[in-house]
């Protein structure tokens, strides 16, 4: 079965449709999960309509800021083999994976969650790319250079072609592989 419901914008325009399919239990739906979905409606056309504002991002990047604190502050907790076998940045990443998958969060969070995903990690790609200095890089040598100018390139090659497997953006594939290659180079 099919329940839908149309998301419309300030002016009441119709700018998509939400829908639910089949419940788990096969029961067909009711008015129950017609408020339901009419406050999920509500969530997202109001969390549309300030995403515009930067002060719609605050609570989500409040929110990630508090989340890979955490993520941190519970890796530097950990001891011996564990925490030396995990890099810091791995366990947060996989410690927010448990808690995206563990909770739902309400729309309110999304812009700023967003922000963060696009704008700030891409600002972090840079900050870590520009940790490898070129003099570094002179220091290590010819041969290492070209070992890293060719980890690099398979790495693009590479997550570009999974990308395209996958069906990922092009620009996400990228993103990945430039965070790969350098961030994990480094």
């Amino acid at each position: 079965s099919v329940l839908c419901m149309p998301v419309t914008d300030k002016a009441g325009k119709s700018i998509g449709v939400a829908q639910m399919l089949n419940k788990l239990d096969g029961t067909p739906f009711n008015d129950d999960d017609e408020k339901h979905l009419k406050t999920v409606v509500t969530e997202i056309s109001e969390m549309l309509g300030k995403s515009e504002s930067w002060t719609s991002r605050i609570p989500g990047v409040i929110l990630a800021a508090f989340v890979a604190t955490s993520g941190w502050i519970f890796h530097e907790s950990l001891s011996g083999v564990l925490k030396s076998s995990l890099s810091t940045v791995l366990f947060v990443v996989m410690f927010v994976v448990l808690l995206s998958n563990v909770f739902i969060l309400r729309m309110a969070y999304l812009p700023g969650i967003q922000f963060c995903m696009r704008q700030l990690l891409r600002f972090g790609i840079v900050l870590m790319g520009a940790g490898i200095m070129f003099s570094d890089v002179l220091e290590i040598g010819g041969t290492s250079l070209l070992l890293i100018c060719a980890v690099i390139s398979i790495a693009f090659v590479v997550a570009h072609a999974l990308g395209r497997l996958f069906g990922i953006p092009l620009r996400l594939a990228t993103l990945i592989a430039g965070g790969t290659a350098i961030c994990g180079g480094s």
